[in-house]
């Protein structure tokens, strides 16, 4: 090792190291070239090429299985009585007109035998008086008219005769009167059994015949509900279906009105989503829509929107739709949640890049543009987004390059080169 002594009074003596060496022997080669820094290396990065295609955009939202209204029944008690016999299960298939409840019938059967032993009654008085006396009846009267006729004249014989004995005071005045009250019963026989047979002859009157008419309508009808009352006692489908609940039991009194089984067919059903207010515009019925549901491993359903509410939610402005799905396999059971894709109308001639191309800064979507080699980011304006697809309204060209991974961050002309991409 080489060094250099330096003599100083009254100091010690100070050595200087050899790595000093070269700069004190640079100092007197004044103009000495100095070194650059090298070139940065271009950093690698993944591109894709910007794209025009059509997309096929979706909303995604939750949703929940819902049987068909029209679809639906709901078996309620239509008279009052004690349930006898139940004779369906919950789940159970059923058939329309299937005998489902049974009520305890012995009321509505005595309640139908009384009406329809006064609808015999009224019958019987109705035809007696359409039908008329009989001549039997008529013979007889003629008779009591004519016997009491000749009673009557008897005894104005017998009063005219006892006229002149009591001028002349040879009968007592109490057996003048006595004559004369019974010459008097003789005249009401007389007019009362001539009214009876005058009565007979003119057969009967026209509203005795209306009353007793109306008295057997009456009579019918309230057979009719007698006969209504015992056949509601056994209480069938009106449809074929399911019996998705059943509240009725044995020996449980019930109204009129009390819901005893509700059946639904649901070999279609509803899938009832919510569509948020931002796409009404683009939704419409007839638009098709794919559910899943998770309790069925991943099944998908296809269907399409039947019907949408008239009215949006206050509160969010959603508005229901109604999507008929078949559902043969019987899987779909009301109250199951979903998620659903629904449909939304294609845009065609989309300007489109993969999604890890946008990045987000402080809120605003930016790309990285490769130009001539080197990274430029740039803010862009989003549109639909569909899969792993990005359209992009504003900010890009067609043909135009973009960075998927590795340019977001670059300082703006740094260089880049394409990274091999991953099999």
């Amino acid at each position: 090792m080489i060094s250099i002594r330096i003599p100083a009074r009254g100091r010690a003596p100070v050595f200087l190291l050899p790595f000093l060496l070269p700069l004190l022997s640079g100092c007197g080669r004044g103009g000495a070239e100095e070194e650059r820094p090298a070139a940065p290396e271009p950093v690698p990065v993944v591109t894709a090429r910007v794209a025009r295609t059509t997309l096929h955009p979706f909303l995604e939202i939750l949703g929940v299985v819902a049987a068909v209204p029209e679809r639906t029944a709901l078996v309620t008690a239509r008279t009052a009585g004690v349930v006898e016999k139940v004779k369906v299960l919950p789940g159970e298939k059923v058939e329309k007109g299937q005998v489902l409840v049974e009520l305890d019938p012995r009321t509505a059967q005595a309640a139908l035998a009384g009406a329809k032993a006064r609808v015999a009654e009224k019958e019987a008085l109705l035809e007696k008086l359409r039908r008329g006396p009989r001549p039997q009846e008529v013979e007889a009267a003629r008779k009591d008219a004519a016997k009491a006729e000749a009673s009557l004249e008897e005894w104005k014989a017998k009063t005219a005769a006892l006229e002149p004995l009591m001028r002349r005071k040879e009968i007592s005045p109490v057996q003048y009167r006595e004559t004369l009250a019974a010459l008097a019963r003789a005249r009401a026989e007389a007019g009362a059994a001539k009214a009876r047979l005058d009565l007979l002859l003119a057969g009967t009157r026209p509203e005795e015949i209306a009353r007793a008419e109306a008295d057997l309508a009456a009579a019918r009808a309230e057979m009719e509900g007698a006969r209504l009352a015992l056949e509601y006692c056994r209480i069938s489908s009106p449809l074929s279906g399911t019996a998705v609940r059943v509240p009725a039991r044995m020996g449980e009194r019930v109204d009129p009105g009390t819901l005893l089984v509700r059946v639904a067919d649901l070999s279609s059903v509803f899938a009832v989503i919510r569509i948020p207010g931002p796409y009404l515009s683009r939704v419409r019925p007839g638009a098709a829509v794919e559910i899943g549901v998770p309790s069925l491993e991943g099944r998908k359903y296809e269907g399409k929107i039947l019907r949408m509410a008239k009215e949006a939610d206050d509160k969010t402005g959603d508005v229901e739709a109604f999507a008929l799905v078949c559902n043969e396999e019987g899987l779909l059971l009301p109250g199951l949640a979903f998620r659903a894709k629904v449909r939304l109308p294609d845009v065609k001639g989309a300007l489109v890049v993969p999604a890890e191309a946008v990045a987000d800064r402080n809120g605003t979507a930016v790309v990285t543009r490769i130009r001539d080699g080197r990274a430029y980011e740039i803010e862009v304006v989003p549109g639909e987004r569909v899969g792993e697809a990005v359209q992009i309204l504003k900010g890009l060209s067609a043909g135009d390059v973009v960075a998927l991974r590795g340019g977001y961050g670059l300082p703006p002309g740094t260089p880049v080169r394409e990274a091999a991409k991953k099999k």
